[in-house]
């Protein structure tokens, strides 16, 4: 994503799907309990003047027809192979459950560079990064409150559609504004054979 026109902009995060078959998906396919894991990508720009964040946020709705196993936060970096390098990072963030609703929150200190309390600070070396999300989940039992369901002629198969979309939102110190945004929508095909 390129550089967001900050502060006044949010860059657009990116969600993707890995399962024991695929990686990096945004529709998949899994069986009866399987699991899976949402991955949400977010970069983060570097703080200019006095606009650094207050409160900084990866949130990740869990859909009602899946169970949500553990999540945590990684600093992503290219190793000298151009591969994707992971680096955990879940103890710089507060992980929230909250009715199925999974929140990582970027944990404030003070800025000892401006003496700003309550805020993300520069010298933590928070900015200019991209952070990712994982989120482990695994299907419940069939459920008919899904997106859509169909059953086989013959019984044998059930199938339904989960759809999710996850968000990152921030604030900027001194500012009652909260910036958000959406990532892309990624689906999941459950397939269970009786």
């Amino acid at each position: 994503t390129k550089e967001p026109f900050f502060p006044y902009d949010v860059s657009k995060p990116i969600e993707r799907i890995d399962d024991v078959n695929q990686n990096n998906v945004t529709t998949n396919e899994i069986g009866k309990s399987e699991e899976y894991t949402y991955k949400v990508y977010h970069y983060v720009p570097s703080a200019t003047n006095l606009w650094y964040y207050s409160s900084y946020s990866i949130n990740a709705p869990i859909p009602e027809a899946v169970e949500y196993k553990d999540a945590k936060v990684y600093e992503v970096s290219l190793d000298s192979n151009g591969q994707e390098k992971l680096t955990d990072v879940t103890d710089e963030f507060i992980l929230l459950n909250i009715d199925n609703n999974i929140s990582a929150i970027a944990k404030q200190n003070n800025n000892t560079t401006t003496g700003i309390s309550n805020s993300i600070s520069p010298d933590s070396g928070f900015y200019s990064k991209i952070y990712l999300m994982k989120i482990n989940v695994t299907e419940k039992d069939y459920n008919t409150k899904s997106n859509s369901s169909e059953e086989s002629e013959n019984n044998l198969t059930k199938t339904y559609l989960v759809n999710h979309k996850s968000n990152v939102g921030a604030a900027i110190v001194d500012s009652s504004t909260r910036l958000s945004q959406d990532t892309n929508q990624v689906s999941t095909n459950y397939k269970e054979i009786k």
